[in-house]
C-alpha cells in the first residue's frame, strides 16, 4: 500500500465549515424510554413493501411480558419519518419460548443486569424492499444447569407490519463441535462465547447474513456466515478452531462491512481492534468461501487507538471500486490531543496497487473521540460519490458529525458540513454514536441521514435538501461591436442633433436549474454585473453597471428564463485588447408552494428548501469583442508625462531605490507600458507604491550591455492620474564599488519611456534620463593593543651601549638580550555601508631614535588575518640569533601571536599598583640571563620607585613618549583584499624593545607609541585619502639594580675583622653586667620551727610524714 498522508482538521475550521445540503432545520427528533439506551443503534429501512422506517435500538429496554417488565432484554423501535408514533417492536430472539429466555436471563446476575444486548446491533442495506437485522450479541443458551454461554443471535425481518416472518439465526448454537476427528464440547475454546452479532452485514443479494463473533476461540475472533432464508443452506465461518495465543483477544468480527474492494470480487472486510499488540488489523475475506483473499492485512500505527473499532464501505473516489474506512477513536489528534480520534482512509484496498495513497484525517479536540461511528451516506448531494459521515460523539456540547463529501480525487481533507448536538436543542447527549444513511425517506432524490444520541436516549432523523445546478449563459449581441457604430445616446434612443452618440449593444441573460427531483420552479436573484475590471459598459435605464432582478427558474429540460438589457459604451477610448465580460450570479429565494390544509407526508418532504451546488459554478459569465477599425478616430490621445528628483544618488552598500512619477492628462490612457533600461551592475527587483502597480517583465536587449524591463499597467489610467513608483534594484556592492572607482564619471544611468496604445500629445515628457550619482562612504574604526601592555626593563640583563655599538658583537648574541619582547596588534573594522576595494593598511612603528640606536628591533614578519601581502623594513639587521627552541614570546598569549587579533582596550595600560611588585596581569617576567651564574633581584631606582611614579604624566619630568613625531618610525605597508560591511582586518607585529637605547633617555617611566592609518582609494580615479586610526602605547618601567656578592667570596681579612669585632663586643657586655652584679650570688638560709611548725605542717596536709 502506498504511504499514508496525515492531515489534521483543525478545529477552528470544523467550527466555521460550511453547511451544505444537510437541513438542519427541518430535523426531527425522536425520544425513547429513559435509560433504554435509546439511538445505541440506528439505521433506515426499507422494507418489502416499501415502506420507509426509522428504526432505533434500545439494547436495554425492558422486556415485553407483564410479568419480567424489569428485565433488559433489549428492544427496537419502528418510527414513522414524518409521524408522531415511535413505539417498541414486540420481537425477541426467541430460541423455544419467552419463558425459558427470562428463565435463562433471570439465573444470571450479570445477563439480569446487562441483558442479551437486542437491540445493539442493527443493519438494512441502502436499497429498496431490503430485510433488516436487529441482532442480541449476549443471548445466552444453558447447555448445562452450571454453564450460561453467550452464544448470541439475529433476527432477519422482511417487513415490518404484521403478519411477517422472523428468522432467528443462531449461528454457534452446537453443543459439540467436530475438530480434527472428534467431538469437542463448544465452550470458551471455540464458539461457546462468540457474542455473534456484535457486528452484522448483508450481502448484496440479500441471500447471506455475516456475523462477527469478536469473542470465540478465546477471544481470537471468527466471522460466521448463515443463509437469510430459511434451508437455503448452511453455516460456515472464516475458521474453524484456535490459532497460536498471540492471536488470542485480537477480537476479529469487531466491525464487519462488505464491498467489492477490488472492483470486481464482493468481500467481507473484518476489524481486530486488539490484533498486533493493540495496533489492531482488518483482514479481507472471500464473501463466498469466506478465506482470506490475496489483499494486504491493514494495520494501525499507533498502539491502543482501536484501530478498525468501526467500518466504513463507499465508493469515495468514483472509480467503481469500494473504498474503506476505518475508525481509530482513542488515537491521539493533532498537537497530542488525548482520544481525539482519527480516521483512516483507504482506495481500492484490495487492488494490487491503489489508485491514491491512503489518508489519515486526525481529530483536534482532546476527548471527542471522532471515528467512534462512521457511516456511508451513500450520494447526498448526487454529484455521483458516496459520502461520508464521522461521529465524535464525546465532543464538545453534546457530541458532533462530521460529514466529508466525495470527489475525484477522493474524500475532502476538511468536512463540507459539521452537524452539531447544539443546532437540535440543547439536551442532547453522545449525538453521533451510531449513524446510518442511504435511504431517501422524504421521496426528493436525496439520501436522509439518522444519527443516534444514545446518552440522551435519543436520534435526530435529518433529510437532506435539494441540491440546484444553475445552468445558462450570458451573450452580448452583437458579439463582436465596433466602435464606429454611435447609433444611438445614452436614453438608448436615436441621436439627435448636437447629442453625443455612444456605441449601443444588447446584453441577454438566460437561465435554468438542473437538479435531481425538483419539478417546481424556482424564485432567484439575479445580479447581473457589466465589464467587472474595467468598468466600460453601463446599462441603458439607469446609467450604472449592475442590475438585479427576480427570476422564476425551471428545470433544464424546459424553458430558460430570460432578459435582454441595452447598454452602452461609456468611456470615451476603451481597452479593446480586453474583452468585454459581463457575469450572472444566483442566490435563491424561498420557494412556498400553495398551502394546503391538510397537507399529505410526500407533500411534506417536499418542502425542505433547495441549496446551490457547491462543486458546480454559482457565477455564468459572457464575453464580447471590441474592434476598430481607424485608431486616429476611435482612441483619444492623452499625455502621459515621467519627472524625477534632479538629484538622486546611491551609496554603494544601501537599498538601491530610485523614484520616478508618471502623470496622464487630457484623457484616458490604455495599455500604458513603461519601459526601463538600466546599466549591467543592477538587477531588477520590483517596483512598489500606494496603487496602480505595473507587472514588470525582464526583456531581451540584444548584444547590448544594458538590460531592459518592460513594466505593463493592467487597467486604464484616467485623466489626472498621477502615480509615484519606486524602482528597486539589486547589485553586488563590490562590483558596484570596482565599477564606481574605475570608472571616469561615478554615476549610473537609467532611461525611462512610457507609452501607451495611442499616439501621444507631447513625446518630448515620454522619456526620462535619471542619473544617479555613486558614492562611497566607509564607517571604519581600529582597535589596537600592546601585550604586554607595560614591561619593566632591567638595564643589568640587558646588552649594555658599548655591547650594542660593537660591530664585533658575536653573531651568537641572542636577540632576547635586547630586551623584553611586545606583540603590536591592529584591527581595522568596516562598518560601511560600503566595501573597502584596493585600500591599504599603514603601520608607522618606531624603529629607531635619531641618533640612529634602534627602539624597537623587529625580528618576525608581520601576521595577518586574512593574509595581506606587506612590505616594510628589515628585519633583524644586526643579524642576532633567532633560537627557534626558544620561545621569544614566553609572556605573550598565543592568540595575540597567531592569526587573532586581541581584544580592546586600546592606548596605554593602566599605571602599575602600589605595592613592591607591578600590578597583576600587565606585566611580564624578566628572562633570566645565562651569562652569569650569579641571581639579581630588582631594587628602587634612583628618584624613587617605579611604583611611586605610576601614576605620573606625560608633563612630569620622569614620563617620556617616543613617537613618530619624536623618533624616526618606519612604515610597513599592507595591500588588503576587498573588505565587505561588518569585516574586519587584522594585523600583528613583534619585537623587541631596546633597554639600551631606552636608559639614555634618563627616565623611570617611557612610552613607546606606534601609529595606524588606512589609505582609501576615492571614486573617479581620485587620489587616496589616509584615515588615521588609534595609535598603540607600550608602558615601560626601568629598574636599576644593586649588585650584591656571597658569603664565600670575602677575603680573609673580612672574616678576621667580622670576629674581632664580635669578640670586643661579648667583652663589653661580660663587664657592665659583672658591674652590676649579676655575677653575685646570694645563699638561702633555712630555719627549722620546731614541732609548732610541724603540726601545722600536719594540719594542712593531713600526714605529719609527707615531705
Amino acid at each position: 500500500m502506498a504511504s499514508n498522508r496525515r492531515i489534521v482538521v483543525a478545529q477552528a475550521l470544523l467550527a466555521v465549515a460550511v453547511g451544505f445540503n444537510l437541513d438542519t432545520q427541518h430535523s426531527r427528533v425522536l425520544t425513547g424510554p429513559e435509560g433504554t439506551h435509546f439511538g445505541y443503534s440506528v439505521a433506515l429501512w426499507s422494507d418489502r413493501r416499501d415502506d420507509l422506517w426509522l428504526v432505533v435500538g434500545a439494547p436495554r429496554g425492558a422486556s415485553p411480558a407483564p410479568a419480567n417488565g424489569s428485565l433488559p432484554l433489549g428492544r427496537f423501535h419502528l418510527c414513522s419519518a414524518f409521524g408522531d408514533q415511535c413505539p417498541p417492536d414486540a420481537l425477541l430472539p426467541l430460541p423455544s419460548t419467552l419463558a425459558a429466555l427470562v428463565s435463562t436471563v433471570n439465573s444470571s446476575p450479570v445477563l439480569a443486569a446487562q441483558g442479551i444486548g437486542f437491540g445493539e446491533t442493527l443493519f438494512a442495506p441502502d436499497a429498496p424492499r431490503s430485510r433488516l437485522l436487529v441482532c442480541a450479541p449476549r443471548l445466552a443458551m444453558r447447555l448445562r444447569p452450571d454453564s450460561l454461554h453467550s452464544r448470541g443471535a439475529c433476527v432477519g425481518l422482511d417487513e415490518a407490519a404484521a403478519p411477517r416472518t422472523a428468522l432467528v439465526i443462531v449461528p454457534f448454537k452446537e453443543k459439540y463441535i467436530r475438530v480434527g476427528g472428534g467431538l469437542r464440547q463448544n465452550d470458551h475454546r471455540y464458539r461457546g462465547y462468540g457474542m455473534a452479532g456484535f457486528s452484522a452485514a448483508l450481502d448484496t443479494a440479500q441471500d447471506n447474513v455475516f456475523m462477527g463473533g469478536p469473542n470465540a476461540y478465546f477471544g481470537q475472533g471468527v466471522i460466521a456466515r448463515s443463509p437469510a432464508v430459511k434451508g437455503r443452506g448452511k453455516n460456515a465461518f472464516s475458521r474453524v478452531t484456535f490459532g497460536p495465543p498471540s492471536l488470542d483477544f485480537s477480537s476479529e468480527g469487531w466491525a464487519t462491512v462488505l464491498g467489492r474492494f477490488d472492483g470486481h470480487t464482493e468481500m467481507v472486510a473484518t476489524s481486530a481492534p486488539n490484533a498486533n499488540h493493540a495496533l489492531g488489523s482488518i483482514t479481507f475475506y472471500d464473501a463466498r468461501s469466506l478465506r482470506p483473499v490475496a489483499a494486504p492485512r491493514l494495520t494501525g500505527s499507533d498502539y491502543g487507538a482501536k484501530f478498525g473499532y468501526s467500518l466504513a464501505a463507499g465508493d469515495w473516489d468514483g472509480d467503481g471500486a469500494a473504498d474503506l474506512v476505518a475508525g481509530a477513536p482513542l488515537a491521539d489528534g493533532g498537537k497530542g490531543a488525548a482520544d481525539a480520534g482519527a480516521v483512516h482512509v483507504y482506495y481500492a484496498p484490495a487492488k494490487t496497487v491503489s489508485p491514491r495513497p491512503a489518508q489519515v484525517i486526525l481529530g483536534r479536540a482532546a476527548w471527542a473521540r471522532f471515528g467512534y461511528a462512521l457511516a456511508c451516506l451513500g450520494d447526498v448531494d448526487q454529484d455521483g460519490f458516496d459520502d461520508l459521515a464521522v461521529g465524535a460523539p464525546f465532543a464538545a456540547g453534546g457530541g458532533s458529525v462530521h460529514v466529508f463529501y466525495g470527489r475525484p480525487e477522493g474524500l475532502g481533507a476538511e468536512p463540507t458540513q459539521v452537524l452539531r448536538a447544539s443546532a437540535f436543542g440543547g439536551a442532547l447527549r453522545g449525538f453521533g454514536f451510531s449513524l446510518d444513511g442511504g435511504i431517501d425517506m422524504d421521496g426528493n432524490g436525496y439520501p436522509d441521514v439518522i444519527v443516534g444520541a444514545a446518552e440522551s436516549d435519543s436520534a435526530v432523523f435529518i433529510r437532506s435538501a435539494p441540491v440546484l445546478a444553475v445552468e445558462g449563459a450570458v451573450t452580448f449581441n452583437p458579439p463582436e461591436v465596433s466602435l464606429h457604430n454611435k447609433s444611438c445616446n445614452v436614453a438608448g434612443g436615436p441621436v439627435a442633433e448636437g447629442e453625443d452618440a455612444v456605441v449601443c449593444l444588447d446584453v441577454s441573460v438566460a437561465l435554468a436549474f438542473e437538479a435531481e427531483r425538483w419539478p417546481e420552479q424556482q424564485p432567484v436573484n439575479v445580479t447581473l454585473q457589466l465589464d467587472p475590471k474595467l468598468e466600460r459598459l453601463s446599462f441603458v435605464h439607469n446609467r450604472q453597471s449592475q442590475v438585479t432582478f427576480r427570476a422564476n427558474l425551471s428545470d433544464a429540460r424546459g424553458p430558460a428564463d430570460g432578459r435582454t438589457f441595452q447598454v452602452y459604451i461609456k468611456t470615451p477610448r476603451p481597452r479593446i485588447d480586453v474583452p468585454l465580460e459581463a457575469t450572472a450570479s444566483v442566490a435563491l429565494l424561498p420557494s412556498l408552494p400553495a398551502p394546503r390544509l391538510a397537507p399529505t407526508a410526500a407533500e411534506e418532504a417536499t418542502r425542505v428548501p433547495p441549496v446551490l451546488a457547491l462543486n458546480r459554478p454559482r457565477v455564468i459569465q459572457g464575453h464580447g469583442r471590441l474592434t476598430c477599425e481607424d485608431p486616429l478616430t476611435c482612441f483619444s490621445r492623452p499625455d502621459i508625462a515621467l519627472k524625477a528628483s534632479s538629484e538622486q544618488k546611491l551609496v554603494v552598500g544601501e537599498t538601491a531605490s530610485f523614484s520616478v512619477e508618471l502623470s496622464v492628462s487630457d484623457a484616458t490612457a490604455s495599455s500604458v507600458q513603461l519601459a526601463v533600461a538600466f546599466p549591467a551592475p543592477l538587477s531588477f527587483r520590483r517596483t512598489s507604491g500606494h496603487r496602480l502597480l505595473p507587472q514588470c517583465q525582464p526583456a531581451r536587449t540584444g548584444a547590448s550591455e544594458a538590460q531592459l524591463v518592460l513594466c505593463s499597467f493592467q487597467s486604464e489610467l484616467r485623466q489626472d492620474t498621477k502615480i509615484p513608483l519606486v524602482l528597486s534594484f539589486d547589485y553586488s556592492p563590490l562590483s558596484l564599488a570596482e565599477f564606481a572607482m574605475t570608472s571616469s564619471r561615478a554615476e549610473l544611468r537609467l532611461l525611462l519611456n512610457a507609452s501607451s496604445d495611442s499616439a501621444d500629445l507631447m513625446q518630448d515628457d515620454n522619456s526620462l534620463e535619471v542619473v544617479v550619482s555613486l558614492e562611497l562612504e566607509h564607517h571604519v574604526y581600529g582597535l589596537g593593543s600592546s601585550v604586554p601592555e607595560s614591561v619593566q626593563a632591567f638595564p643589568n640583563e640587558s646588552l649594555s651601549l658599548q655591547e650594542l655599538m660593537d660591530p664585533r658583537i658575536p653573531s651568537d648574541t641572542s636577540a632576547s638580550h635586547l630586551g623584553p619582547p611586545v606583540v603590536l596588534s591592529h584591527m581595522l573594522v568596516n562598518r560601511g555601508p560600503s566595501p573597502l576595494v584596493g585600500a591599504k593598511l599603514v603601520m608607522s612603528v618606531p624603529v629607531r631614535v635619531p641618533s640612529g640606536l634602534p627602539l624597537l628591533y623587529l625580528v618576525d614578519n608581520p601576521v595577518s588575518n586574512p593574509a595581506l601581502s606587506c612590505t616594510g623594513p628589515v628585519l633583524n639587521p644586526r643579524g642576532f640569533q633567532l633560537p627557534r627552541d626558544e620561545a621569544r614570546f614566553d609572556d605573550v598569549p598565543a592568540d595575540v601571536v597567531g592569526d587573532r587579533a586581541p581584544d580592546p582596550p586600546l592606548g596605554v595600560a593602566s599605571p602599575p599598583a602600589a605595592d613592591d611588585e607591578p600590578a597583576a596581569g600587565t606585566t611580564t617576567e624578566r628572562k633570566k640571563r645565562n651569562i652569569h651564574s650569579d641571581r639579581t633581584s630588582a631594587t628602587r631606582p634612583e628618584g624613587g620607585t617605579a611604583e611611586s611614579d605610576g601614576g605620573s604624566t606625560r608633563d612630569e619630568p620622569s614620563h617620556l613618549t617616543l613617537s613618530c613625531d619624536n623618533v624616526v618610525c618606519e612604515r610597513i605597508v599592507c595591500e588588503m583584499p576587498p573588505v565587505m560591511s561588518g569585516n574586519n582586518v587584522t594585523l600583528t607585529v613583534s619585537g623587541l624593545l631596546v633597554v639600551s637605547t631606552m636608559k639614555t633617555a634618563r627616565r623611570s617611566f617611557l612610552t613607546v607609541e606606534s601609529a595606524l592609518s588606512v589609505e582609501l582609494l576615492q571614486v573617479g580615479g581620485h587620489p587616496p585619502r589616509s584615515t588615521p586610526l588609534p595609535s598603540i602605547r607600550t608602558s615601560v618601567v626601568i629598574l636599576r639594580q644593586q649588585e650584591h656578592r656571597d658569603l664565600f667570596s670575602l677575603s680573609w681579612l673580612h672574616y678576621v675583622g667580622a670576629l674581632t669585632a664580635g669578640l670586643f663586643i661579648v667583652i663589653v657586655l661580660i663587664s657592665v653586667l659583672h658591674k652590676l652584679g649579676f655575677f653575685k650570688r646570694k645563699r638561702v638560709i633555712s630555719f627549722d620551727f620546731g614541732t609548732e611548725a610541724s603540726a601545722e605542717k600536719e594540719a594542712i596536709y593531713g600526714d605529719s610524714s609527707v615531705e
